[in-house]
């Protein structure tokens, strides 16, 4: 894999000759789709990656064009834990290597296809879009994933690129106009190299957001002590295309009886349909916006430093990868 770092110039705009990508983790499969008995294909980056389980149990994205003659290698099949080229059966193991071609002679030392940092988290897999992951996956704050009861869904594709709808994580003004959302300024808001986390506390009322790269935003909120969480993150397909998936979660309680059950899925419902009123509502804006950072106001400034920071998070442009 190749990669070069976006340039920004004196106005901090992003100067690419090429569609280039930030570095991070991406979904790219809710885990019931990537079994061990088919590969499954998945655009990305504007190339293409192929996704399985090993011998282990354990999900393996890899470049999907056989280096062979350029195949896709999610029209193959898994053969103990390898995937199996189509078209003359070549074999990759899990870590990208050839291992195995029906012929005479010795496996050339080029035979091999990019492995992606891989992980299963939320009833996802991701992908980390470099050699090696430089932060954690994306989490929900005040919780670990174990103790929640979630609901995870694809929200389908949208015609723009996936930092842009983290912008609403810290656009304020725009939960008061446009999702008719009180909410007060935070009272913290921190921006660290990979993320950004802020909280917000008022009567009967908490909120803490959390960014993560610049493609995954999660909030937990406390209504008077009715806890519930929620993860939104995109994937992207090619430029001005990603995948949408989001999680809704409520707190474990245990031991858990059936009646309790019931509360906690008829509190994901609820979830849920806010959850999906509010990408609805975004969407209409998103999907026929132009952004660009026009003439912002004195309360644009957290917005402003969150586009500030994507225009400064490393990006990496796949050449050969995929």
């Amino acid at each position: 894999m190749n990669t070069v770092n976006s340039r920004v110039n004196r106005r901090g705009r992003l100067q690419l000759d090429e569609p280039t990508y930030h570095l991070g983790w991406y979904p790219l499969a809710l885990s019931g789709e990537v079994t061990g008995a088919a590969p499954l294909g998945r655009d990305f980056l504007g190339g293409r990656v192929v996704l399985y389980r090993d011998a282990a149990g354990a999900p393996v994205v890899q470049s999907a064009y056989c280096p062979h003659l350029g195949a896709d290698l999610s029209v193959g099949d898994i053969v103990d834990g390898e995937i199996r080229c189509a078209f003359h059966h070549w074999s990759f193991d899990a870590a990208g290597r050839c291992v195995r071609i029906p012929t005479e002679g010795k496996i050339p030392p080029g035979a091999k296809v990019f492995t992606y940092p891989s992980a299963e988290a939320w009833g996802l897999v991701w992908a980390f879009t470099g050699e090696k992951p430089l932060f954690e996956l994306p989490r929900v704050p005040r919780a670990h994933e174990s103790e929640l009861v979630y609901r995870t869904q694809s929200n389908g594709i949208v015609p723009y690129e996936p930092w842009l709808p983290v912008t609403n994580g810290l656009d304020f003004q725009h939960l008061r106009a446009l999702h008719n959302i009180p909410i007060v300024e935070p009272d913290m808001i921190q921006v660290n190299e990979y993320g950004i986390e802020y909280s917000i506390t008022e009567p009967g009322k908490q909120r803490h957001g959390l960014i993560t790269g610049a493609n995954t935003f999660s909030l937990y909120r406390n209504d008077n002590g009715r806890e519930s969480f929620t993860l939104f993150s995109g994937t992207p397909l090619r430029p001005g295309e990603t995948l949408i998936f989001s999680v809704v979660a409520v707190r474990k309680r245990d031991p858990q009886s059936e009646e309790e059950r019931r509360i906690a899925e008829r509190h994901l419902d609820a979830i849920g349909a806010l959850t999906a009123r509010l990408l609805e509502e975004d969407d209409r804006v998103l999907a026929t916006i132009r952004f660009r950072q026009g003439v912002l106001v004195a309360a644009d400034r957290h917005l402003a430093s969150y586009l500030k920071y994507v225009r400064e998070f490393p990006c990496a442009k796949f050449i050969e990868a995929c």
